[in-house]
């Protein structure tokens, strides 16, 4: 991987965090509208796959909490909260 391929997964890693964070309180945020937000909002060109590997990733690290709830007719569905870790990293307490 270039360094200008990491440093644009990185600015992808830091709006889904952003976004987690300043949503999380008004609503359940799912992966759909986390690539919905970067696709409209920041006009992102990018697949629903790879925001769904980058939410799993940052799940790994520890970054954020995923909770998997039953919806009834939709089945189970996957939502995402901001943990400390995630926050330490976007006020630059800790590094990524």
């Amino acid at each position: 991987m270039t360094p200008a391929y990491l440093a644009a997964q990185r600015e992808i890693d830091e709006e889904i965090l952003s976004y987690i964070r300043e949503m999380q309180d008004t609503a359940p945020i799912r992966s759909e509208s986390v690539c919905g937000f970067l696709v409209r909002i920041r006009r992102r060109r990018l697949m629903a796959s790879y925001v769904a590997d980058r939410l799993a990733y940052l799940v790994s690290r520890g970054f954020l909490e995923a909770k998997r709830e039953w919806e009834g007719g939709e089945g189970e569905v996957t939502t995402y909260t901001i943990s400390a870790a995630g926050r330490d990293v976007l006020d630059g307490v800790k590094p990524w």
